[in-house]
């Protein structure tokens, strides 16, 4: 994950264009703050730390939270807990909650990879840093927010591509940067005026990550794609350590 803070002269910050497949036009009611829902019917679901409802299929091995259960619609797939270092929240539209095989994994519309079907919100952090991703509307590309504080110096970068579409691909996001010393400030001066990102770094105009999207294929700016569909799904799946998949289920 990156992160960021402060609006630079950017003709591009991380700027994900999008084609083709759109979710839906509702936006979802739901809070991205790493705990169960509580409209769940508790119908499906399963953890290995506590969490979980009915089919609990937990591995006593992980004790991480683990939750997934169907809201009529979307999908919410939890792992970690409001107090964790590491924690996912996941919310992916679907007809349906978990129609899937090892061969064919996207089921109902739920693996399918469509960013614009899913609202999430994921953070790491330990005692000196803070890595969070969070995209809270379908049709709306994320924030992504990096804050590293050492205890002489604060650094944040802050990527809020929050206010574009994904089928607007010219939007360039803003982006914001600060550094902050703390206590004994460093042998060289440092002032602020006296440095501009559009004019004294190597390269102003960043292009970060920048793709369109169609039925499960990503087609990158830089050429690179990557096809979900092309991809032998089975062969990531060790029977060992999916006890409880089959070949009209998967684990």
């Amino acid at each position: 994950m990156i992160c960021g803070a402060g609006a630079l002269p950017l003709t591009s910050g991380s700027v994900f264009s999008f084609g083709g497949g759109g979710g839906g036009t509702t936006e979802p009611n739901f809070i991205l703050d790493f705990l169960p829902d509580t409209n769940s019917d508790g119908s499906f679901g399963w953890g290995g730390g506590g969490f979980g409802g009915d089919g609990n299929v937990g591995n006593q091995n992980d004790q991480t939270f683990f939750l997934q259960e169907n809201l009529g619609g979307y999908v919410h797939q939890l792992i970690g807990t409001p107090d964790d270092d590491f924690a996912q929240d996941v919310y992916i539209q679907s007809g349906e909650c978990c129609n899937t095989s090892m061969n064919s994994p996207f089921g109902s519309g739920t693996g399918d990879a469509n960013p614009t079907r899913v609202i999430m919100r994921q953070r790491v952090r330990d005692v000196e840093s803070l890595y969070e991703f969070l995209k809270d509307k379908l049709n709306a590309k994320p924030v992504i927010t990096s804050i590293v504080n050492d205890g002489g110096l604060v650094s944040t970068f802050i990527a809020d591509m929050s206010a574009i579409s994904y089928q607007d691909s010219t939007t360039p996001s803003d982006i914001t940067i600060t550094t902050e010393f703390i206590g004994q400030p460093p042998d060289t001066a440092f002032i602020a005026e006296n440095f501009d990102f559009a004019t004294d770094v190597q390269k102003s105009e960043i292009h970060g990550g920048r793709f369109s999207y169609s039925l499960g294929n990503y087609s990158y700016a830089d050429g690179d794609g990557f096809n979900l569909n092309g991809i032998n799904w089975a062969a990531f799946c060790d029977p060992e350590q999916n006890l409880n998949s089959s070949d009209g289920f998967g684990g």
